[in-house]
């Protein structure tokens, strides 16, 4: 949702995922942190889902669970996971649509509307697509509230754990001195449901038989920055446009 902490969360991400011929699918899967400061086994997922096609249609729903590691300073650490339905269609050739609707599990849980609009263009004998891709997101930041007020200044953040980059408060660098931790803490409208940012992206696919390697780069266009008040003090969230990527190569033992 275009929010990040001020410190960079590179992972390392296995899964192992089990597709039924029914629809139904399982996942699970752990996220090891890479970063040069601090290098753990960060997250744990579990999730259960079920993916249908009916002619340009397709559709589905996941539940999926979440497992932090205490010291996370991942802006979703203080979710325990998420239930996500979703439809999209495909027009033709020319155009993709895709609407997610998704609701947080925690003490104040968010509800997110993400849709999205790209065009594939397939090379290589179709083996290769390039997918152009425009998203918006929507949504409420209960969850942006929790990770300022129980993650952000906590005393479990790692006092070596240093970097720069874009926090909810400004750019800057620092570490996890416990001296400068605010004693009240609280991001303002957390609850207010607005359109949070506009991302753009150009997934590359090389799909094999039993291989398929993806490069995902992405830009973040943050918008609606929040108050956020520290001791009394209300300041503005200093949001910045980011560029991010992840890569993957999955290997089906049975197509």
């Amino acid at each position: 949702m275009g929010r990040r902490d001020s410190v960079a969360v590179p992972y390392f991400s296995p899964s192992f995922t089990y597709y039924n011929k029914s629809g139904l699918f399982a996942s699970a899967s752990f996220s090891y942190l890479t970063s040069s400061e601090q290098q753990r086994i960060d997250l744990y997922t579990l999730s259960l889902g079920y993916h249908t096609k009916f002619n340009n249609w397709f559709a589905g729903a996941l539940i999926t669970k979440y497992f932090f590691n205490d010291q996370s300073y991942n802006v979703e650490s203080e979710l325990s996971g998420y239930g996500n339905a979703y439809l999209g269609h495909h027009f033709g050739n020319a155009l993709n649509w895709y609407v997610d609707g998704m609701l947080s599990f925690a003490s104040q849980p968010d509800f997110f509307i993400s849709t999205e609009l790209s065009h594939d263009f397939y090379l290589l004998q179709n083996e290769l697509s390039i997918s152009p891709t425009l998203q918006l997101n929507a949504g409420t930041q209960n969850y942006y509230n929790a990770y300022y007020t129980t993650r952000r200044y906590s005393n479990k953040r790692d006092t070596n754990s240093s970097g720069n980059g874009q926090g909810g408060n400004g750019q800057g660098s620092g570490s996890g001195n416990s001296s400068s931790i605010p004693t009240s803490i609280m991001v303002q409208s957390a609850s207010a449901f607005q359109l949070l940012n506009v991302g753009v992206s150009m997934p590359i696919i090389y799909d094999l038989p039993h291989f398929t390697i993806s490069l995902n780069p992405q830009i973040a266009f943050p918008l609606n920055p929040s108050s956020i008040t520290l001791d009394g003090v209300t300041i503005k969230e200093n949001l910045s446009n980011y560029f991010y990527w992840s890569i993957s190569v999955n290997y089906r033992f049975f197509k």
